[in-house]
């Protein structure tokens, strides 16, 4: 029997950490110095991983990057949660190796009762312990059994759990563990009630995949939570494109496929490629690099500039990933500058980038909020894994990175291609905009950004309403683009550039595969002109209306700590993987309301 899940997840949902389900078993992704690291030479399995070479992200995280390859590869896992009952005699034990078994070609089958003369099939417990820390934990079920009113604490036997199903109803109220030795039993009512479970369920600090026989407790609660929960894992990934810098943005007509061809193709180019960082000021280079573009009859400077672009021998300095959101800002500024450049210069081509300007001129009062768009034909985009958090996403201190037991100069990394479209802002105007909120909805924004800080939701970007406007543009902008294109809105992204100091803000709608060929097509030829428009218009006299109002838009805070405000699902929210924030931020007043943008513009939808 086969278990297989897709490489690229391993730097999403199903990362370091993650508890995989898969039919009806599950398991837990180990730390990546169990991976069969890359770095080591000579390993019997290092064709698993393919090195990644993108050297702004590389020396931003200080670490190597590989992407794990689909074909092939085989990834060690374990069992968990580990306590697992039998759906025949509903009996529970605490799974060990010895009670895996294999069929004839070897191949691992799901587990059996161990119980003589039953064979039915054991599925693992719904229900575990984390904390806020990262730890997961199984939870003592003996214990459990023996805490009701009229337990027997006394008893010690062992292996004589029974997990029972009252038919009558449904509930966690009707889900009973019992012990078959001394009669005790209790039912899972109170299982995730935490002011109950915190007097004798406690964390003791571990992470499966690492030996700790400590008994140490944590310094945080442990919170019981269905396995596949979505708070159980957050994932922490930390995104970039593969630009050419701000600075070579104009002179991509220079060179030419056929100049990259022929350059590739050169034996003198390809040596002197291999040895350029470590001998570019050596004399004799500039001769080979006059040698080379004589033979090809092209500019030294398009040489130079070539080898500057493709040189992947720079090794990057080692840190450990500390501020994932200030190295995401970083990232963003690069990308930032290099977009202006783009708009400025009307596009730049790369061997992963192709991007050209569009025009959306023609009508009258989306030019005065929107100034400019940038298609972008071809983009490379490279994630990289850095660590998790359970419970609660709060501030980076207390992320797991992924290789908490034994310290790795890599990261596990996806890469994927694609196309999208940006659109930029007219920040002065919505400046203009926002001076003019009501003193009430100002307090309102001032509280969320308290409330915020206060429970220490960094990850979040600071409340401000020019941010919170054009990201529910942007969300209502995916839902139409998913309804013209044909894509799915679970297969369009957003990225949100808001940089007032670079005086830049836009949205990037973008779709990616992990195909070489990239996506699909089509979104680019959305983005024309007129059509666009048409679209940009369409999205936003759309969201004026919800098939939940009054009650959504007249509803003080939804979501994710109430950020959101007149949004909901059947309005603006998105697939949490298409939304950077984990659909928090939003609010459609802030577009049709009395004091919203429309309004403001004066615009009749």
């Amino acid at each position: 029997m086969k278990r297989e899940i897709r490489a690229s997840n391993l730097t999403a949902i199903s990362g370091v950490g993650a508890i995989v389900d898969i039919a009806h078993e599950s398991f837990l992704i180990p730390g990546i110095e169990q991976w069969n690291s890359p770095s080591q030479e000579n390993h019997e399995r290092i064709q698993k991983f393919v090195p990644v070479k993108l050297p702004r992200m590389e020396q931003a995280v200080g670490k190597k990057l590989f992407r794990f390859i689909d074909d092939g590869a085989t990834l060690l896992v374990s069992r968990f949660p580990k306590s697992m009952f039998c759906e025949k005699c509903r009996s529970i034990v605490r799974w060990k190796s010895e009670y895996e078994r294999e069929d004839d070609n070897g191949n691992i089958l799901q587990p059996t009762c161990i119980h003589p003369s039953c064979n039915g099939k054991m599925v693992p417990m719904r229900f575990v312990g984390a904390c806020e820390a990262g730890h997961v934990t199984d939870i003592d079920w003996r214990l459990w059994a023996h805490s009701g009113t009229n337990a027997n604490r006394e008893c010690r036997a062992d292996n004589r759990l029974k997990f029972y199903a009252d038919k009558k109803g449904a509930g966690l109220a009707h889900l009973t563990i019992f012990c078959d030795a001394c009669k005790s039993y209790r039912d899972l009512k109170d299982l995730t009630n935490p002011y109950v479970t915190e007097k004798f369920l406690f964390c003791y600090s571990h992470h499966p995949w690492i030996y700790n026989p400590s008994s140490e407790r944590c310094n945080y609660p442990l919170r019981i939570l269905q396995k596949g929960a979505t708070n159980i894992y957050y994932p922490k990934v930390i995104s970039a494109f593969d630009i050419p810098s701000a600075s070579s943005v104009g002179d991509y007509q220079q060179i030419t496929d056929e100049i990259r061809e022929r350059l590739e193709k050169n034996n003198t180019f390809s040596r002197t490629k291999k040895l350029f960082e470590s001998s570019k000021n050596a004399p004799w280079l500039e001769q080979k690099i006059e040698e080379i573009a004589k033979k090809e009859k092209i500019d030294k400077s398009l040489v130079i500039k070539y080898l500057s672009d493709n040189n992947s021998s720079t090794e990057p300095e080692s840190k450990e990933v500390e501020d994932i959101v200030k190295i995401q800002l970083t990232l963003q500024e690069d990308e930032i500058e290099t977009f202006k450049n783009c708009l400025l210069k009307g596009g730049a081509r790369t061997e992963h980038f192709y991007a050209e300007k569009g025009n959306i001129k023609g009508h009258i009062w989306l030019e005065k909020i929107i100034t400019n768009t940038l298609l972008l034909h071809k983009i490379r985009e490279v994630r990289a894994f850095t660590g998790f958090q359970r419970v609660k996403p709060s501030d980076t201190q207390r992320i797991v990175p992924p290789d908490l037991a034994k310290k790795q100069d890599w990261l596990p990394v996806s890469e994927v291609f694609g196309e999208g479209i940006l659109l930029q802002f007219n920040l002065e105007c919505l400046k203009a905009w926002a001076s003019q909120l009501p003193k009430t909805d100002m307090d309102r924004f001032i509280k969320l950004e308290a409330k915020r800080q206060e429970q220490e939701l960094y990850f979040l970007p600071e409340i401000d309403p020019i941010y919170i406007l054009i990201h529910t543009i942007s969300h209502l902008l995916i839902r139409q683009l998913a309804f013209e294109s044909g894509y799915s809105s679970s297969s369009l992204r957003e990225k949100i550039y808001y940089d007032t100091k670079r005086e830049f803000v836009g949205i990037l709608i973008y779709t990616t595969d992990s195909d070489s060929e990239g996506s699909l097509g089509g979104l680019v030829a959305h983005g024309k002109n007129v059509l666009f428009n048409a679209i940009v218009v369409n999205a936003l006299e759309k969201g004026q209306w919800c098939s939940a109002d009054p009650v959504c838009s007249e509803t003080s805070g939804q979501g994710l700590g109430g950020f959101n405000h007149a949004a909901c699902h059947n309005c603006t929210l998105l697939p949490e993987t298409s939304c950077m924030n984990i659909n928090t931020e939003l609010d459609r007043s802030l577009i049709f309301s009395n004091y919203g943008l429309l309004k403001y513009l004066g615009v009749e939808l």
